[in-house]
């Protein structure tokens, strides 16, 4: 997990993440909070790099399930709003909620998040594959983008 801020990500060439993150980086440089956003799913590089902006009402920890991915990582960054986003790192532990979502890459867990960050406008998260989470909590309105980056 890499937890940092919009303002931050031109240095991340020196993580050695790879070009489908750079693509990534590049398309969410080009976004500005406070606009109209075309809610569809935008194919950056088809099957390997797609980005989703969402407006969702805030839940509360108990609708907020944990999810995990194996072959994208997700980036979510805040463009309003404030996101708490519940995570743990003890995969290999937790319970399947039912069988894993292998055509859109998730898995749902019975337990819940340990612990948990909050996004303001402009911060974002990077999931890597089996590193849970629990996006989309909060009061109010969360704008937000979700990009999804082919890994493995």
């Amino acid at each position: 997990m890499i937890y940092t801020s919009l303002k931050t990500i031109n240095h991340f060439g020196a993580l050695g993440l790879g070009g489908r993150f750079e693509v990534a980086f590049n398309y969410l440089r080009t976004l500005q909070a406070g606009r109209d956003y075309d809610l569809k799913k935008v194919d950056l590089i088809p099957g390997e790099v797609s980005a989703t902006i969402m407006i969702n009402a805030g839940r509360s920890p108990d609708k907020a399930p944990l999810e995990y991915h194996r072959r994208y990582a997700d980036i979510h960054l805040c463009l309003a709003g404030n996101e708490q986003i519940g995570w743990r790192d003890d995969l290999g532990h937790l319970t399947p909620r039912g069988p894993f979502n292998d055509e859109d890459d998730y898995g749902l867990l019975e337990e819940s998040f340990s612990q948990s960050l909050i996004l303001e406008k402009g911060q974002l998260v990077i999931f890597f594959p089996e590193e849970t989470h629990s996006p989309l909590m909060g009061e109010g309105t969360i704008t937000k983008v979700c990009v999804k980056v082919l890994v493995t």
